[in-house]
């Protein structure tokens, strides 16, 4: 298996397969509806553990640790929140686990809903045998579903002027979108002699990227196996060291054709671009997401402006997000963040605060921000603007993280 089809699932998660012991599982919250199943589980072979009780709930706490099955029943009858709690399945369906949901409801807006969040089927209580039957058979005819069904997002953040901070900007949101929001995300350094992205994770990236962008009809998964470097258990770093003298051209449509490829294996593609880099435009043409990083100074202003500017003739622009970075320091700030928001016209997405003993110590370690100073006011901010560009809060504040006292899977 390649490292981009590992990173599909998690590290060692085999694909499901409809025979063998993790063929089927049923979390069941009503005694009659698990003696039903039970029955047709035997039926079909499948040992007598694989029916359960105690609903979704049950099976949030046990794929929190364990294989996926490759058709898991799940009752969410006993849900609050069915749609809500749903998501703490998301990585089983990820992984190519099909899901068919069983509910006393027969409520059109719950099945859409459902469905929308990647489940398979839906089931009303109470159902006969044949019925189970018919719904099993559909799936075993239906191709397993290959990683996420939902678009892959794919953000780039550039500095407005060089130093402000961008590289660490962009790092902290790839781990937060990996660790807090439970997506499967990729952090491409397209600074190819300078960028620090491996360096900020202590990774070391192998040759490939620099192959990519020059020959991007040969990218494959070998040449994606040769670059990626794993930096946790959902995120993965593509960077590359390249000699200072070398020319490094980057072909028209070669990120677009690059990100086409990563998404096979991830929900988050979070692009380090450097402002006069090769390839700029070719980028934010392709992205959906652009976080501008700026300091409250006039000639960060100016810069902002410009590339705001830049970015909004270009066919289907990116949705801008400016922010602030280093607020906070005396001396140093020529605007306030009115006039700042004044000059760009528009407002400024965060204010990012000045954490140097924190940034030292990441940069230090080798390790992300969000290890080292889980608790910095500038970790929170960053935390709230990953929050806006995901559309949704992190995945461990729904039953999971309840359950577990807000640790992430």
């Amino acid at each position: 298996m390649t490292a981009l089809r590992a990173f599909a699932g998690t590290a060692d998660r085999r694909e499901p397969t409809l025979a063998g012991p993790d063929a089927f599982a049923a979390y069941l919250a009503d005694q009659t509806t698990r003696a039903l199943v039970a029955r047709h589980a035997a039926s079909r072979g499948w040992p007598a553990a694989t029916v359960q009780g105690g609903g979704l709930s049950a099976a949030a706490r046990t794929l929190a640790v364990a294989e996926p099955p490759a058709i898991l029943l799940v009752d969410v009858s006993d849900c609050a929140d069915p749609l809500g709690d749903f998501d703490n399945l998301a990585e089983a369906i990820d992984s190519g686990c099909r899901v068919i949901a069983v509910g006393a409801s027969n409520d059109a807006r719950l099945y859409r809903g459902l469905l929308a969040k990647g489940a398979s089927d839906y089931l009303v209580k109470p159902f006969d045998e044949a019925l189970l039957v018919e719904a099993l058979a559909r799936l075993e005819r239906r191709p397993a579903p290959r990683g996420d069904s939902r678009p892959t997002r794919k953000v780039a953040v550039v500095g407005v002027r060089g130093g402000v901070g961008a590289s660490t900007v962009g790092c902290t949101l790839a781990a937060l979108f990996a660790e807090r929001h439970r997506m499967r995300t990729t952090l491409v350094d397209l600074d190819l002699r300078f960028g620090d992205a491996a360096l900020a994770l202590g990774v070391t990236c192998g040759p490939g990227l620099r192959e990519c962008l020059e020959h991007p009809d040969r990218i494959d998964d070998l040449f994606l196996e040769r670059a990626v470097a794993e930096a946790g258990e959902r995120l993965r770093v593509l960077a590359a060291e390249e000699p200072i003298v070398d020319e490094i051209p980057h072909r028209t449509g070669a990120f677009a054709a690059l990100a086409e490829h990563l998404a096979a294996g991830s929900s988050m593609i979070v692009v380090d671009m450097p402002r006069t880099g090769a390839g700029l435009g070719d980028v934010l043409a392709a992205v959906d997401d652009l976080v501008l990083v700026a300091e409250l100074t006039l000639s960060s202003a100016r810069d902002a402006l410009r590339l705001k500017q830049m970015v909004q003739a270009i066919d289907g622009a990116p949705q801008i997000r400016i922010v602030a970075n280093r607020t906070g320091r005396r001396g140093v700030e020529h605007l306030s963040g009115s006039e700042f928001e004044s000059v760009v016209g528009q407002k400024l997405a965060a204010c990012l605060p000045v954490d140097q003993p924190a940034t030292a110590t990441a940069a230090s370690l080798g390790r992300p921000l969000t290890e080292v100073a889980k608790r910095s006011p500038l970790v929170k901010r960053l935390t709230a603007l990953a929050v806006d560009i995901a559309g949704a809060p992190p995945r461990q504040a729904g039953l999971v993280g309840r359950l577990f006292g807000g640790a992430g899977r």
